[in-house]
């Protein structure tokens, strides 16, 4: 009932475990190693939770959902199987690699702002879904097994930064802008590229590469201070695209 939970030392899950520190501000947090194919299971209210260790790194966690907590910050590595990560919390830290297998999604609800750091890159064998009203400032890529990315907030890059859905028919979407002057790698297989907010309109990236067997589709204006690269099966600019004084290449491709 508002009181924290702490755990100096290494942990093994030998069942599903719940952690609930009520609605107010008791801290869940974990000085060493989490490890056992169960699901893990946390609220905080507006708490924090911390994981200094890794989270499945001996043996991956089942699944890792955070119900609430005021901020989530991540240190080390994290590795889930097909219950995947599921995380709701006002603010999310990410300072290391994301690994989901056998179908695990990750999932992130942030209301405040998410930031993914240079290490927090994602491996995914499922779709990523970022569905929070918080902002996202990213230096982390992201890779699925063919299943879709997602952000429905902002974008800052902080970093270059690529997204890859693999082989198949995931798609990458952006419903709102994106910006910083940093580069961003699209790659699907045969799913779409959409971006449906401004793109470098506050903060011109400094390159762009789409690379998509399906359609790329723009609704607001694109504005970058480098070269932009297209590789598409079918395109659909909704507004201008301007790389300034540098060059901009559409090349046509048949699906995958």
């Amino acid at each position: 009932s508002g009181s924290d939970v702490q755990f100096a030392r290494s942990t093994v899950l030998g069942k599903d475990i719940s952690i609930d520190t009520g609605l107010t501000a008791g801290a869940i947090s974990f000085s060493d190693s989490v490890d056992g194919d169960y699901l893990l299971s946390l609220t905080a209210g507006t708490g924090d939770i911390k994981f200094e260790g890794a989270a499945g790194g001996a043996t991956p966690l089942s699944g890792l959902k955070v119900v609430s907590a005021g901020n989530l910050r991540l240190d080390s590595a994290v590795s889930v199987d097909d219950e995947g990560f599921d995380i709701t919390s006002t603010t999310v830290d990410i300072n290391d690699s994301i690994t989901t297998k056998n179908g695990g999604t990750a999932d992130i609800t942030n209301s405040g702002l998410l930031t993914i750091a240079s290490a927090g890159d994602m491996n995914l064998d499922g779709k990523f879904t970022q569905d929070g009203e918080g902002s996202v400032s990213t230096a982390g890529d992201i890779k699925t097994s063919s299943d879709d990315i997602s952000f429905s907030s902002g974008l800052t890059l902080s970093e270059d930064i690529k997204l890859d859905t693999g082989s198949g028919k995931g798609s990458i979407s952006f419903s709102k802008s994106i910006d910083g002057s940093q580069s961003l790698t699209v790659k699907t297989g045969t799913g779409d590229a959409t971006f449906t907010g401004a793109v470098g309109i506050d903060k011109g990236l400094t390159g762009l590469t789409v690379d998509t067997g399906g359609t790329l589709k723009t609704v607001d204006a694109v504005a970058v201070s480098g070269d932009v690269s297209l590789t598409v099966n079918d395109i659909d600019l909704g507004s201008t695209l301007s790389a300034g004084t540098d060059n901009v290449s559409i090349t046509g491709q048949s699906g995958r």
